[in-house]
């Protein structure tokens, strides 16, 4: 770790030690936020202004007294669906960065009354960014215009060969290895169980995960059968099919 970083880890530090509600990381020249910012659950106000951030930690959804968070002048090309966690949120400044779309833990911010922006390559036009005081206003504009695309459920006959070969102890040890939500394991049944935890890799886009998970417990044969049918995609460059 940096020095920089260092500095920053020890001020999120004192923040946990004395439970304080303000933090400002601002112009430290940040490239990430320390994952010990997750425990610094005290926070209200949260200032990452003109840093050098790409994204945040998932740890920042542990927030969730926060009220406050300013990331104006940094690099964001995205956010973690888990900034939806901070569900007290009512100001956020995202002004000057390089979002191209809203990311889906800012859609779902409902308590939200400030939204800044301005200075993104955002798809909205200047006068829908202009309601900043209308967070509301700007993402029912963005859910209209872009609505979220809402990937296939997996064949059935995979979702049957999971449940053979994978015992629900199986289904949650791996769930667990490969960080999946326990809240995204709700069901009570083996099969309804396979189903969410196949559904889960393809929306979030694990595919490869996924695949090396079914390497390991499947004959090849069965599985490329179930999920591509009897005449299974060519081979990608790196030897396995190029899609589940």
């Amino acid at each position: 770790m940096s020095d920089i970083h260092t500095y920053a880890a020890d001020l999120i530090q004192e923040v946990i030690d004395g439970q304080d509600t303000h933090l400002d990381l601002s112009g430290l020249e940040l490239e990430h936020v320390p994952d010990l910012i997750g425990q610094a659950i005290s926070l209200t106000h949260l200032s990452l202004r003109d840093n050098q951030l790409k994204t945040l930690p998932v740890q920042i959804g542990q927030l969730q007294n926060l009220l406050q968070l300013s990331l104006v002048n940094n690099q964001l090309t995205a956010l973690p669906d888990e900034l939806a966690q901070c569900a007290n949120l009512t100001n956020l400044n995202l002004k000057s960065n390089r979002l191209v779309h809203l990311p889906e833990g800012v859609l779902n911010l409902s308590r939200l009354e400030n939204l800044q922006l301005a200075g993104n390559p955002l798809p909205l036009p200047p006068e829908v960014i202009a309601r900043w005081n209308r967070p509301q206003e700007i993402i029912s504009f963005y859910r209209e215009k872009f609505p979220p695309v809402v990937p296939p459920p997996p064949p059935p006959d995979f979702i049957k060969l999971v449940a053979h070969y994978l015992e629900i102890e199986d289904l949650r040890a791996w769930a667990d290895l490969l960080t999946v939500p326990p809240e995204e394991l709700t069901a009570e049944t083996h099969h309804d169980l396979a189903d969410q935890f196949i559904g889960y890799h393809i929306r979030h886009g694990l595919d490869e995960e996924l695949r090396e998970l079914l390497e390991v417990f499947f004959p090849l044969s069965d599985w490329s059968a179930a999920v591509y049918g009897p005449d299974p995609p060519e081979e990608g460059e790196d030897g396995h099919n190029s899609a589940i």
